[in-house]
């Protein structure tokens, strides 16, 4: 059993509850290492996954120690009758997904920012993904400022930038690429478009990615060309606020 659940199951004995059900996707894949749809329930004694038939197979593949079962065959109802006291993350559902659990479970607890107090402390395989995922946006700023030339859209350096962040490892953006050039800089969330990059402009360049369920995230302002004396001095303000 992997220390992560092993906190987890110490967690439900100190909290007084006979169960936890996670349907957090990311918390789910924290907990147990199955990265798809469906809920995880676990008790101080048992560890199992509710999907359906699309993700039995890969359930069963990335965790070990846990039950995998098919949601269509599954009677939570019956399952979970004996259960008194169930926690559930009430920072993350859906009200729809919560009536449905309020349907099967007797007595629903929230447990808050327990399971993310719970993930704070990073563990050195975290703290690599990080490092990875981080590397690879280091990659990419060092490859996209040879890309970045005047006549090039903001679209196309957003596109570039995901391009080779996916080439490099990464399994997703850790949000929407922004890349704002001029006066389109000033939007704290610019959302690149077809406006071309000429010379003598500012490029802010914000991107991250996932490695292995951990993003980076980078922010950057270049200049295409060389920067006049008030272009200094506005970077300069900003570097040093």
């Amino acid at each position: 059993m992997n220390k992560r659940l092993i906190n987890l199951k110490e967690y439900i004995k100190s909290a007084s509850l006979d169960s936890i059900v996670i349907t957090d996707r990311k918390n789910m894949r924290y907990f147990s290492g199955y990265t798809g749809e469906g809920y995880m329930l676990v008790t101080e004694q048992d560890s199992f996954i509710v999907t359906d038939f699309r993700y039995t197979e890969q359930a069963e593949k990335q965790t070990e120690g846990f039950g995998v079962y098919d949601s269509a065959d599954f009677k939570a109802e019956e399952a979970f009758k004996d259960f008194e006291a169930t926690g559930f993350e009430d920072r993350s559902i859906s009200f729809s997904r919560y009536e449905a659990l309020k349907k099967v479970f007797a007595k629903l607890v929230p447990v808050g920012t327990s399971l993310l107090n719970m993930r704070a402390i990073k563990d050195e395989e975290e703290i690599e993904n990080i490092r990875m995922a981080e590397h690879i946006g280091d990659m990419a700023f060092s490859h996209i400022l040879g890309f970045i030339k005047p006549g090039v859209s903001e679209r196309d350096v957003a596109l570039e930038i995901e391009f080779f962040m996916r080439r490099n490892g990464a399994e997703a953006l850790s949000f929407d690429t922004i890349v704002a050039t001029g006066a389109h800089g000033a939007m704290p969330h610019a959302e690149p478009d077809h406006r071309l990059i000429s010379a003598g402009d500012f490029v802010v360049l914000d991107f991250g990615c996932v490695y292995n369920g951990y993003s980076s995230d980078m922010t950057r302002t270049v200049c295409v060309g060389k920067a006049s004396e008030a272009m200094k001095d506005v970077y300069n303000t900003v570097l040093s606020a």
